[in-house]
């Protein structure tokens, strides 16, 4: 049965999965869990299990999933679906593209989310065989969903916080000088402040001096009565 948002297990990052009866009952309750939804992919935290396991189940479309090859092999969801994973490790690679996500933790709410289009997934089996997986399209995206839920991680992150002249938040802000791009976490008619660490482009010291910081999205300021 799918947990409440509010369990912790939602929220914390998962730890590695044994294999062996135990790791093989929790597949079996996920695979119960996901067969009485629409959901094409399950993770263990969702059903109260902070274990390093997620469970795959995309329907076979080349148009939507056009490549995907395991062990070097090229084959097809029909002949792996449902697919179990277990303790996997993911290199993203590709063009990004933000589509709207859905979530079975998260019924009635959709997200736009930037996703690569390509993947590379390694992995445990359920007879503990290490498992290469590559692929592109849709069944991408949704590994690296599944993959988010082990980090800890929903979709409601990749939601952008409002912008507004009220509520401190974080929200991306430019140099009119430079062009160079950060973050603030001032209100929109504070002082923007840029968040070091996150970004390689050069920033001109004059705009650091002068703290000129402008948000990237105008917001009307409210005029006062």
């Amino acid at each position: 049965m799918l947990v409440p948002l509010d369990h912790p297990a939602l929220r914390r990052k998962a730890e590695p999965a044994q294999i062996g009866p135990s790791t093989n009952a929790l597949i079996k309750k996920l695979r119960k869990t996901l067969k009485g939804t629409t959901g094409v992919g399950i993770a263990a935290p969702q059903i109260g299990e902070s274990i390093q396991v997620f469970l795959l189940d995309v329907p076979n479309n080349p148009k939507t999933t056009p490549r995907l090859i395991l062990n070097g092999k090229s084959t097809s969801l029909a002949d792996i679906r449902p697919l179990a994973v277990i303790n996997p490790e993911i290199q993203c690679e590709g063009e990004t593209k933000t589509e709207e996500e859905g979530c079975l933790s998260l019924p009635g709410t959709n997200v736009p989310v930037p996703r690569t289009n390509r993947v590379t997934l390694k992995f445990l089996n359920e007879d503990g065989q290490l498992v290469t997986l590559e692929t592109q399209g849709f069944l991408a995206r949704v590994i690296q969903h599944e993959f988010d839920h082990l980090q800890g991680k929903l979709i409601t992150d990749f939601q952008k916080p409002a912008l507004s002249w009220d509520h401190p938040t974080w929200f991306p802000v430019r140099c009119p000088t430079c062009g160079w791009q950060g973050m603030s976490n001032e209100t929109a008619g504070g002082e923007p402040i840029p968040e070091s660490g996150d970004y390689d482009d050069p920033v001109c010291p004059k705009c650091i001096e002068e703290n000129k910081w402008i948000p990237v999205v105008d917001i009307p300021k409210p005029t006062e009565p």
